[in-house]
């Protein structure tokens, strides 16, 4: 069962030997492996290479042709009644150069449990030796690729799938008061050579991204996976769901590991391409010196070859039409039938805000409507079909509990109210409340709680606003 799998390119200029050299150093390090140098020495030497200890089987095949080059080494081991299969496979053409990594597994039993999937070694040693190259607009690399305020083209682009990437991008929003909810340089180095990892400047670019997309982006600290070719596939993950930073890259990971796994590879960076490489290879050499004996196999061979090639490419032919169908309902407006509620400008400070607005607003509005006009069915069957949140009521009912006895800011009022969004300034006679750094919503609160009724005024005052 394949567990893993990713494509990612590379520098072209001597990646051959490095390449090599590094495949042998994961094979040598590696505590799983039992092989020595002296074992391995001829990998990727010749056209095929095959050594076995114990039970486990290297394999490695080169070929090169002008200037295309395919080198490949494949690792089967046994641990703990599973059987690991680890292929690494680099296609050069000229100057644009690809490596594929797929990792498969398979319980030598049924009561063997197989373990969580991860991203093998050997990648991470791949772009520490060799570096990672562009791939279309983004490049490939360890780190997170942070957004300046004039690439909200960019942005859009990667929002919409219109990014010339083959890798997905993650995309981390900033959260209210203006930083990642999620440490990024962390999450992109946990994800190299499976996704870009990119984050937006700050606030206001989130809200000019919000008009370019049609409110299609993340924000708020929410992070989004977004996947090239317009093909339609978005995951959010909301900080606030999590109570560990470390389970929602986790999720993140896990997401994306399954969608590399899931789609179709690269053909010229798998293992069975190298060997149809090797296999040409050596069919031409054959024809070279005129062998009579292998001509019917040469002949079956071509003809599977070339059905091969004809299936593939009009595989492709219809990949690319069902892309331009995609791309085609994706421009079209909502379907007349059912509700679509552009937001416009503005962003929810909690989940679900919008929608609980305007429930709490048509149930209010119902009441001055006859109890036989078609506004009032139309807005009871909108308000049944959509129950009532209380994240208002929860925001409302803290916010009271926290500054009914107010007195002063201590430690505590200052952490809770800056856990509810709130961003507080001291300058001045009174503390200045800021909530979701939006200064629209500006609250002033006594430096000393002098009235008794102090506290319970602001909190009137600010959910009345708010909430």
């Amino acid at each position: 069962m394949l567990s893993f799998a990713t494509e990612f390119p590379v520098p072209s200029e001597g990646v051959e030997s490095i390449f090599l050299a590094t495949i042998k150093k994961w094979i040598i390090e590696s505590p799983h492996t039992a092989f020595t140098e002296s074992d391995i020495a001829h990998v990727g030497l010749g056209d095929e290479f095959n050594v076995q200890v114990g039970s486990q089987i290297l394999s490695s095949i080169s070929v090169s042709n002008n200037n295309e080059v395919t080198l490949a080494s494949k690792l089967v081991a046994e641990d703990r009644d599973i059987e690991w299969t680890t292929s690494i496979v680099l296609h050069k053409n000229g100057e644009e150069c690809w490596i594929g990594v797929r990792t498969s597994r398979e319980a030598r039993n049924a009561t063997v449990s197989l373990p969580m999937a991860k991203k093998p070694v050997i990648v991470r040693l791949i772009l520490d030796a060799l570096g990672g190259a562009n791939d279309g607009d983004l490049a490939v690399q360890g780190m997170p690729r942070f957004l300046t305020n004039n690439e909200i083209a960019l942005a859009a682009q990667i929002v919409l799938g219109s990014i010339e990437t083959r890798l997905p991008v993650v995309y981390v929003s900033v959260s209210f008061n203006g930083r990642p909810a999620v440490d990024p340089s962390t999450l992109a180095k946990e994800l190299s050579g499976m996704a870009h990892v990119v984050v937006e400047p700050n606030r206001p670019f989130s809200q000019r991204l919000q008009l370019e997309v049609n409110s299609l982006n993340v924000y708020g600290g929410v992070v989004g996976i977004y996947w090239p070719d317009a093909a339609g596939r978005r995951l959010f993950f909301r900080p606030y769901d999590y109570h560990k930073a470390a389970d929602l890259r986790g999720d993140i990971f896990s997401a994306i590991r399954t969608s590399l796994v899931n789609r179709q590879p690269l053909y010229n960076c798998t293992w069975d391409s190298a060997k149809e490489a090797l296999s040409r290879k050596i069919v031409s050499e054959l024809k070279a010196v005129d062998s009579k004996e292998v001509d019917y196999y040469i002949e079956q061979f071509d003809q599977e070859l070339a059905s091969v090639k004809q299936n593939l490419a009009s595989s492709e032919k219809e990949i690319s039409r069902l892309k331009s169908e995609i791309r085609r309902y994706e421009a079209m407006s909502p379907p007349a039938v059912g509700l679509a509620i552009n937001p416009g400008s503005e962003q929810e400070f909690y989940p679900r805000e919008i929608l609980s607005c305007i429930i709490d607003v048509l149930t209010d509005a119902k009441n001055n409507l006859g109890s036989d006009s078609r506004r009032r069915h139309l807005i009871e069957s909108v308000i049944n079909a959509n129950p009532a949140t209380n994240e208002a009521g929860s925001e409302r009912a803290k916010l009271k509990s926290l500054l009914k006895s107010y007195k002063k800011m201590d430690g505590k009022v200052r952490a809770e109210l800056t856990g509810m969004g709130f961003a507080i300034s001291e300058i001045g006679k009174h503390y200045k409340l800021i909530y979701k750094n939006d200064p629209r919503y500006t609250f002033t609160l006594p430096k000393t709680g002098g009235d008794v009724r102090g506290g319970l005024n602001s909190v009137s005052d600010i959910a009345k606003r708010l909430f």
